[in-house]
């Protein structure tokens, strides 16, 4: 499983598809990404680029405490760089 530095925090991601348009789907809870796997499949093989991760403080990825913005902004923000970088 790759792990890319995001906002200074491991985050661990997959993709699945090799082309098409982003898509990203994001588990509930603390549950890493693994549930999502044959979903994603099915996406990918209807011509989607599907991005699974753990956000941080869930599953394989590094736990940050402390944060100034809901954790709900984080992940979003962690999202969109992780996009950023995975072109």
């Amino acid at each position: 499983m790759p792990i890319a530095t995001v906002r200074g925090l491991r985050i661990n991601y997959e993709i699945i598809g090799d082309d098409g348009p982003w898509m990203a789907l994001i588990t509930g809870g603390r549950r890493g990404y693994d549930e999502f796997v044959p979903l994603a499949q099915k996406f990918a093989a209807e011509g989607f680029r599907v991005l699974l991760h753990d956000r941080r403080n869930t599953g394989g990825s590094q736990i940050s405490i402390g944060a100034e913005e809901t954790e709900e902004a984080v992940w979003s923000d962690d999202l969109r760089e992780l996009l950023d970088q995975l072109g």
